[in-house]
């Protein structure tokens, strides 16, 4: 009777000790796990962070595109008249506007996402952490009760030791548990590297299009200054081509005044001849040759002055049509000038979208955002 229940005792310590030294390694197990998970949360919150970060880096780029983009449209809204129109540049300037506002919505919008996002990460790597420090004091409560031997200096009865404490699971529950905490980590990591995925091709994306958009303005801005430059040498040519045509004109003018002058002294001298023949008396005041000279004189003198002064008058309404031709060549190009001058300053306006330092390559941006550059064997870090 001793010796069975001295071997029932031993045999139920080493049971309880096994028993206990599997539960120590069991919860071991789970907390190595746990941490692996912890980890692994911590990479992908760095990860996300980073990825957050140069989206918003990009978001911030866009101001200063978007900027010249309206800076362009209010120059060119300083036209004048005529050359104030919607032309193809401008419908190509609010387009890129419209496009960089869709690109920054469209970054604003995965940049909401990684910061909601980046709590659910959190809270993830609270419940880990909670569930390992659970665990790790766990662990060492275990430890210290498998330590304990018959001649332990801490042992003693106690009043009930057999009571099941208030909260007590099943171990079922309690590796449910864990496994629920790291199955939502994981969840939470897919997602993110999901998001990260998104936030690569968005920024791709709006880097494309931006792009693109900008080429077609320049090219359509390049197009219209050169209509411009080329109306405006026109108008330059035809205002050259006018002013030789009125210095002709003046000149026919003056030399038509100079005619009239010229031809009044002679028709003076032969009106006073016929005057004074006219002092002649009784049977001398005869019609002879000498007055049917004179009178012929006169007369062809007067016609060849009223042919003057008809050509005198239509070169001075020549000189008036084309003096008024003039002023509204003048105001063209003064118009057109400014046209031009405000097409110049918007294409050094935007030389600064081409000063911009070079943009990563998209195998590195897509590396870096979605967390695989150290591992990418063709960057060397």
């Amino acid at each position: 009777m001793t010796y069975a229940t001295t071997n029932k005792t031993s045999w139920d310590q080493t049971n309880s000790t096994t028993r206990l030294q599997d539960r120590i390694h069991e919860v071991q197990r789970v907390t190595d796990d746990l941490q692996r998970s912890l980890q692994q949360v911590n990479n992908e919150i760095a990860s996300l962070e980073k990825a957050k970060h140069t989206t918003e880096m990009e978001l911030e780029a866009h101001i200063h595109p978007l900027n010249i983009a309206l800076e362009c449209l209010t120059l060119r809204e300083r036209r004048r008249e005529a050359d104030l129109v919607k032309d193809k540049a401008e419908e190509e300037l609010q387009k890129e506007v419209r496009v960089l506002e869709r690109s920054r919505a469209n970054l604003e919008k995965v940049v909401l996402e990684a910061v909601s996002h980046l709590r659910v990460l959190h809270e993830s790597k609270q419940q880990l952490q909670d569930d390992i420090r659970d665990k790790l004091a766990a662990l060492q409560v275990d430890r210290h009760q498998e330590a304990l031997t018959e001649y332990s200096p801490q042992i003693s009865f106690k009043p009930d030791p057999t009571r099941v404490p208030s909260g007590t699971i099943l171990p079922a529950d309690w590796l449910d548990h864990s496994l629920k905490n790291m199955a939502m980590t994981e969840a939470a990591i897919m997602d993110s590297q999901t998001l990260r995925d998104k936030m690569c091709v968005t920024i791709q994306t709006a880097r494309r299009e931006d792009q693109t958009q900008q080429t077609a303005t320049d090219y359509a801005m390049r197009c219209r200054l050169h209509e411009e430059t080329r109306t405006k040498e026109e108008l330059q040519w035809q205002k050259d081509k006018l002013l030789d045509e009125i210095c002709q004109q003046e000149k026919e003018i003056a030399h038509l005044e100079e005619q009239l002058r010229a031809s009044s002294l002679p028709l003076k001298k032969c009106q006073t001849r016929l005057e004074g023949r006219t002092e002649r008396v009784c049977h001398d005041l005869v019609r002879d040759a000498p007055q049917e000279s004179l009178v012929a004189e006169v007369q062809h003198l007067t016609q060849t002055r009223t042919l003057l002064r008809e050509k005198l008058a239509q070169a001075l309404d020549s000189l008036h049509g084309l003096q008024r031709h003039l002023r509204t060549v003048d105001v063209d190009l003064g118009r057109k000038s400014l046209s031009v001058s405000l097409e110049r300053k918007v294409q050094d306006s935007r030389k600064a979208l081409k000063e911009k330092p070079a943009p990563e390559t998209l195998t590195h941006a897509n590396l870096t955002l979605t967390g695989s550059l150290r591992a990418h064997p063709t960057h060397i870090l």
